[in-house]
């Protein structure tokens, strides 16, 4: 049980949002209400609402599954029966938080955007919790177990009691002696490890004027990512004939809370300030360009303006669009102590039809580029 007291759950954003959105516009096209979406963003007759981090219910869900483990766990005895709670205790404040953002559009929409916009719209969202929670160990009640499961078969006669005795003073001081050493080797190593990795030196992150025959130009995209704790970054927009393509670079060095490469906290823009805004995320390989082989495909829109961007993470000398796998390289660099330098990449270009059509002048710029960003992360390290 100790262990849910480990930091989780970033990973989960992404897809709560998405299910959340999609929970919401349905429900309003099933009440009859029209919907104009785009991506975690959509307006209704009423007003414009959007499903932020906050609203993705990534806190519902992990007090709930918090809440089901113990409750599982006092009240079952049947390990299918703790599995099933659970599993609900899963399911039922996902489906909970899409019907509470929901019933929050609704009591805007009727209150004409006087209600459930402020404040009050927080608290709303906690009392729907615990309404929820309650009905869920209210339900789960009903078929709890308060004492242990019958065996199948009879047990076997309990053997004559035999006196305890007490295990040998310097054998219970060396199993103490142990455990102690343990409970401070770990610390200390961890620590070593962090003191092997730090590394003073200052990052200088650059990129070159030119790159084949896209040449660097004043920038026209407009994009201005968030990478909050940088040791250094790197932008710049290169023209080829009427096609724009952009770089952005956020290297990351001696990483620590608020600052590290592989997070939720990095994002392409602030969707917050009404520019833009995230209509589409994807995975698209790269058939041209041995590295990095994937990406993260984003869309952006803002207004009437439209942006792919292509995401992926360098740490070490490897290249990938997987955050798991970025992840298992960090703590791999790290144990071998060859530091945690890392950076996140981000080529990114505005389009006006389709957004294949500028994906192959994407490619051909990253195939071209490669060895030259390479040299970049190199040098920085």
């Amino acid at each position: 049980f100790t262990l849910l007291a480990v930091p989780f759950g970033e990973i989960f954003i992404r897809p709560l949002i998405d299910f959340t959105a999609d929970f919401t516009v349905l429900a309003l096209q099933l009440t009859g209400i029209p919907v104009f979406r785009e991506g975690s963003h959509f307006a209704i007759p009423s007003g414009n609402w959007s499903v932020v981090e906050a609203c993705s219910g990534l806190r519902y869900l992990i007090a709930s599954f918090t809440l089901g483990c113990l409750y599982a766990y006092l009240i079952y005895r049947s390990r299918l029966r703790q599995l099933i709670f659970i599993a609900l205790a899963i399911i039922v404040p996902i489906i909970a938080n899409g019907l509470r953002a929901y019933m929050i559009v609704m009591i805007g929409h009727f209150s004409n955007m006087q209600l459930a916009v402020g404040v009050d719209h927080l608290i709303y969202g906690w009392v729907f919790f615990g309404l929820v929670m309650l009905a869920l160990f209210w339900v789960g009640s009903r078929w709890r177990e308060d004492s242990p499961v019958a065996a199948e078969n009879k047990k076997a006669p309990m053997p004559a009691a035999v006196p305890a005795t007490a295990a040998p003073p310097l054998k219970a001081a060396g199993f103490a002696a142990a455990a102690l050493a343990l409970a401070w080797a770990s610390p200390a190593y961890l620590h070593h490890l962090e003191r092997q990795a730090f590394n003073p030196a200052p990052v200088i992150l650059s990129l070159p004027q030119t790159i084949g025959p896209w040449t660097a130009s004043p920038p026209v995209a407009g994009l201005k990512p968030i990478f909050p704790g940088a040791a250094a970054t790197a932008m710049r927009e290169y023209r080829n004939g009427d096609q724009v393509v952009g770089v952005y670079i956020a290297f990351f060095r001696n990483q620590h809370q608020g600052a590290k490469a592989v997070t939720s906290l990095n994002i392409l823009a602030d969707e917050k300030i009404g520019e833009w805004i995230m209509t589409g995320e994807s995975t698209r390989n790269l058939g041209g360009a041995k590295e990095p082989g994937s990406v993260r495909q984003n869309r952006l829109l803002w207004g009437n303006r439209q942006l792919l961007a292509w995401q992926w993470y360098w740490i070490g000398d490897t290249q990938t669009a997987n955050p798991y796998r970025a992840k298992w390289l960090q703590a791999k660099q790290h144990l071998m102590g060859e530091g945690d330098d890392s950076a996140d990449m981000v080529v990114f270009a505005p389009y006006d039809a389709r957004p294949d059509e500028i994906a192959a002048a994407m490619e051909n710029f990253i195939a071209r580029a490669s060895p030259a960003i390479r040299q970049s992360l190199e040098q920085a390290r």
